[in-house]
This record gives structure tokens, C-alpha cells and sequence, in this order.
């Protein structure tokens, strides 16, 4: 786990940003135990919409509960992607 250099606070596993109180649990785009927690951001913008979508939940859907940025899915363990569809 990485740290901010000025203040020895644990560094976002997934953006490098600094991580306040305890963090977020980063499953399904990275693992908390090699890699440290997620900060509130990536937890809102890329962890959640991950997990909805890994439940089978639309990828349409999950960008319009309004969580994800851009770097959507971007983790250090691949791509999350829509599941397929039959047809």
C-alpha cells in the first residue's frame, strides 16, 4: 500500500489520491489486502457502479444512477464490462 508523501496517509489504490479515515474496500477493481483502500471518490465513481453491474445490473442503468465518471471500470484487475446479451 502506497502512502502521500507529506502526511504518511494511505494513497487511493486506484486514482494515487489520498484516503481519509479507514477507505473503501476497492473489490471488485482491486484488492484491499495487496493493494490498500479506495478513496470516497473512486468508491462513488468506479467501485459501485462495478459491483451493480458485476450484479447484473445494465451498464446504461449504472451511468445514470449519476456514479460513474469517465474512468469507469479502469482497475487494476481489467476492464469492467456489460455482461452479454442473449440474441
Amino acid at each position: 500500500m502506497s502512502t502521500t508523501e507529506e502526511f504518511d496517509i494511505p494513497a487511493c489504490s486506484l486514482c494515487g489520491g489520498p484516503v481519509e479515515g479507514w477507505g473503501h474496500n476497492p473489490a471488485p477493481l482491486a484488492d484491499r489486502e495487496i493493494d490498500g483502500p479506495c478513496c470516497q471518490t473512486c468508491n462513488d465513481t468506479k467501485v459501485i457502479p462495478a459491483r451493480l453491474v458485476n450484479m447484473g445490473v445494465p451498464l446504461k442503468v449504472a451511468n445514470e444512477v449519476g456514479l460513474v465518471s469517465g474512468e469507469f471500470g479502469m482497475g487494476k484487475t481489467g476492464l469492467v464490462q456489460e455482461p452479454p446479451t442473449d440474441g
